[in-house]
C-alpha cells in the first residue's frame, strides 16, 4: 500500500481555513487505518454513507412524541450521535481521494468526486432543514416552518458563489471573520444545523428558529461576500484545473 509514501495535507490556496490546518494531520491518521481495514472503500461510499446518515437521523427525529419519554430519550441521543458520525465521516472523503490516488495515479476522477460530494452535502443539509419544518409544523409554529425551508434554500448560495469565484480565478477564505462569518460556513452550518435539528426546543428557547434566523442571515451575507470576489477585477491567481473543477460545480 505504500504506507511510506504520505498524500499531500488536505490544504491548498482554495482549501484555506487554519481549522482544515490544525486538524489535517489527525484525518489523514484516521484515514491511513481505515483504509487498511477497508481497503474497497471509495470517497463516493463516504460522502453517501454521510448523506445517508444525516437523512436517516433527521427522519428518526420527526418521530418523537415530545413527552420525555424513554423511547424519546434513545430517539434523541441516537439520532445526534448518528448526525455527527455521519458528518465526521463526510470529512474523510477528500483525504482519502488524494490517499488513493498517492497510490495509483490517475486513478481518482476529482472533478467527478467533487461534484458528488456537492451534491450529497446538500443532500444532509436539506434532510435537516425538512426535519425541522416538519418538527415545527408539529409544534404548531409556523414562523419555525418558514424559517427551516428558506434556511434549506439559501445554505446552498455560499457554495454556488464560491464555486463562480473560483471559476473566474479567485480563491475565497474558507473561514469567515467573526461569529457571523463562521456561521456562514460549512463547519458554522452544521453545528448549527444539527444542534437546532436534535434540540429544537430548549427550556422554553426556540432554538431553531434562533439557528435558522442566524444561517439565512450568515449564509446570505457570505453568498454576497463570494459574489464580489467573484466579480472583483483582481488578476486570476487560481489554476486551469482549479478553475474548471469549480466551473463543473456550478
Amino acid at each position: 500500500m505504500g504506507h511510506e509514501q504520505q498524500p499531500p495535507l488536505v490544504v491548498s490556496e482554495t482549501r484555506n481555513s487554519s481549522l482544515r490546518l490544525r486538524s489535517a494531520g489527525a484525518i489523514q491518521f484516521a484515514v491511513k487505518y481505515l483504509h487498511a481495514a477497508l481497503p474497497d472503500l471509495t470517497p463516493n461510499h463516504l460522502s453517501l454513507f454521510s448523506a445517508i446518515g444525516v437523512a436517516s437521523a433527521s427522519t428518526l427525529l420527526t418521530l418523537r412524541k415530545k413527552d420525555a419519554s424513554l423511547r424519546d430519550k434513545v430517539l434523541t441521543t441516537g439520532s445526534f450521535a448518528l448526525a455527527v458520525g455521519a458528518k465526521l465521516l463526510d470529512a474523510f472523503d477528500g483525504t482519502l481521494a488524494r490517499t488513493l490516488e498517492t497510490e495509483t495515479p490517475g486513478r481518482m476522477n476529482f472533478n467527478l468526486g467533487q461534484l458528488f460530494d456537492v451534491l450529497t452535502d446538500q443532500t444532509g443539509e436539506k434532510a435537516m432543514a425538512f426535519s425541522r419544518a416538519a418538527q415545527a409544523h408539529q409544534r404548531h409554529d409556523r414562523f419555525g416552518v418558514t424559517l427551516a425551508l428558506i434556511e434549506g434554500v439559501v445554505t446552498s448560495l455560499p457554495s454556488v458563489m464560491r464555486a463562480f469565484a473560483e471559476k473566474k480565478g479567485h480563491p475565497v477564505p474558507e473561514s469567515g471573520s467573526g461569529f457571523i462569518g463562521l456561521a456562514g460556513t460549512s463547519l458554522g452550518r452544521t453545528v448549527l444545523e444539527i444542534a437546532s435539528t436534535v434540540f429544537p426546543d430548549i427550556h422554553g428557547v426556540p432554538l431553531q428558529e434562533l439557528c435558522d434566523a442566524i444561517i439565512i442571515i450568515s449564509s446570505t451575507l457570505t453568498a454576497a461576500d463570494r459574489l464580489k470576489i467573484g466579480l472583483s477585477n483582481d488578476p486570476a491567481t487560481l489554476s486551469p484545473e482549479v478553475r474548471k473543477q469549480a466551473g463543473d460545480a456550478v
